[in-house]
């Protein structure tokens, strides 16, 4: 890890916030809209204005029109400061009836011309109209004593206001609004900059102390049609029509790193494991086995998953005829117990069809280390998925047994800091950390492809996440449907040698297989 400090900024989750926060940046315009007119009706006052427009000219004046028009401006500019004495306010207010002059008043000559527009303004509309009555029935006796040549007409009597002179234009609210809009995504620009999750393969290791052993990229996942019939299946690298060669590299790559990590140092027992819900777990932990098998090795893929097991759903096992890890559990005969086989491929699948509550007192029992040492012996590999980390602790029982951990990180999902505790719990409990395995990650930023499926292939938004989201509180993971190109389950025929072409499976002995080879060279493929 560099620096938890550094600015943990990328351009494609930004966006992702913005366009995910739209409402939000609506609802923020339109309160500060609501704002406006509240303010408009509550806390600014009111203003009444009444206004008459006034005519000064020069009596008898033997001059040209031009100089009796100058003069007139000239005196029409020093009545404008007389009308706004507070000698002419008082005489105005006494006549009017007030005990005051409540009110602002103001004049002003119009461009160009001898005209006086004289405005009263206050809070009332009958207030304006009567106090600029007062003032034009004063006037006479204070104006013309300073000039006698010169004299005032009324050429627009006042009225009374009918509407308040203080409106809101909707050039201002158009304003607020953009205003409002400015600070919310401001707001969500700088919520996005400094949460503090794994962004991109930067940022992992910027914030968390692991290493890295393999990054899985963003794959879309294809909506069915409205009108087609079928469930939606989850995103499984055998579906090559459906997912794309770097995605299935990805985890060619993970399985060649543990291929030789069983070489070096004979770890063949994996436990993989998440923070939180939601972040593919499940998934990798499905491809990885499949990889594995793929490359010619024999995998036993264990679900500990005792909140929701789906590993049985990801490969379109029948519920009523799936064999049931509990009943290998109380059965005590792990030597007897037939697991299902996929046909052309030497992976072994043991997993419930339901929440297993008794499964938790089996692990923290160390049942589970029984029958780990049973199949480790028949097996190249074990790939265990367990429950998420925040989700139950009881994982922790399970990882002194195991050779290593490999934790599922979402990008964009959980905390740095909850990242780094589930990784020093891990070790605390006696569990080696493998590494991790970032998720979802994006090559390349695009406009577009901004979701894509969970687990189970539904594609949803689960607290303001695209893509895995849909969990439905983790209450089920469900919908992983057909397994497409699988033959039996689509392609593959059955479980077994006798396997139908309905998807059925026979359970299968493990022990009649040898484990005396080796695992192939990492260059090999069978996809």
């Amino acid at each position: 890890m560099n620096s938890k400090n550094s600015i943990n900024f990328n351009l494609r989750i930004l966006i992702k916030d913005i366009v995910q926060n739209l409402l939000m940046v609506l609802l923020c315009m339109l309160i500060g809209v609501m704002g406006c007119y509240i303010a408009y009706h509550t806390v600014i006052t009111p203003k009444y204005e009444s206004e008459a427009i006034l005519n000064v000219q020069v009596k008898d004046s033997t001059d040209s029109t031009y100089l009796n028009l100058t003069r007139s401006k000239e005196i029409a500019e020093i009545y404008t400061q007389v009308f706004v004495q507070p000698s002419m306010k008082t005489k105005a207010a006494e006549i009017s009836g007030f005990d005051k002059f409540d009110a602002t008043i103001s004049a002003k000559v119009l461009t160009n011309t001898n005209f006086i527009q004289l405005t009263v303004s206050s809070d009332s509309p009958q207030k304006s109209f009567m106090l600029l009555k007062g003032v034009l029935k004063v006037y006479p006796e204070i104006t013309q004593s300073i000039f006698s040549d010169a004299v005032i007409n009324v050429l627009q009597t006042p009225s009374m206001a009918t509407s308040r002179a203080n409106h809101i234009s909707f050039s201002l609210l158009v304003k607020v609004a953009v205003i409002s809009a400015a600070i919310a995504l401001l707001l969500i620009v700088l919520l996005s900059v400094m949460r503090s999750t794994v962004k991109s393969e930067k940022s992992f290791y910027d914030l968390v102390d692991s290493d890295l052993v393999g990054t899985i990229p963003h794959q879309n996942k294809g909506r069915k049609s409205f009108f087609s019939s079928g469930s939606k299946s989850g995103l499984i690298i055998s579906k090559v029509t459906q997912v794309n060669l770097i995605f299935i590299e990805s985890f060619q790559k993970i399985a060649s790193k543990l291929e030789y990590r069983k070489r070096m140092k004979g770890e063949k027992v994996f436990v993989v494991t998440s923070v939180n819900e939601n972040e593919g777990k499940t998934t990798v932990s499905a491809n990885l086995a499949l990889s594995l098998a793929n490359r010619g090795n024999k995998v036993l893929l264990l679900d500990l998953d005792i909140k929701k097991p789906s590993v049985y759903k990801i490969f379109d096992c029948k519920d009523a005829n799936i064999p049931n890890l509990n009943e290998l559990i109380n059965s005590g005969k792990v030597d007897n117990f037939r697991i299902c086989k996929l046909k052309s491929k030497e992976l072994f699948l043991l997993s419930n069809t339901k929440s297993s509550p008794k499964l938790k007192k089996n692990i923290e029992a160390k049942d589970i280390k029984k029958i780990i040492d049973f199949y480790i012996d028949k097996v190249d590999f074990i790939i265990i998925d367990t429950i998420p980390m925040n989700v139950d602790m009881s994982i922790t029982d399970i990882l002194p047994v195991v050779d290593g951990t490999l934790l599922v990180i979402r990008t964009d999902v959980s905390s740095a800091k909850s990242i780094n505790n589930a990784l020093v719990n891990i070790e605390s409990v006696g569990g080696k950390l493998t590494g991790c395995v970032l998720n979802d990650i994006y090559s390349d930023f695009s406009w577009f492809g901004q979701s894509g499926a969970d687990e189970s292939g539904v594609h949803s938004k689960h607290k303001g996440y695209y893509g895995y989201g849909g969990y439905s509180g983790y209450g089920g993971y469900g919908g992983y449907g057909g397994y497409g190109g699988y033959g039996g389950y689509g392609g593959y025929g059955g479980y077994g040698n006798t396997g139908s072409s309905k998807g059925g499976y026979t359970r299968k002995k493990i022990t009649n297989y040898s484990t005396d080879k080796d695992t192939e060279s990492d260059d090999k493929n069978n996809d």
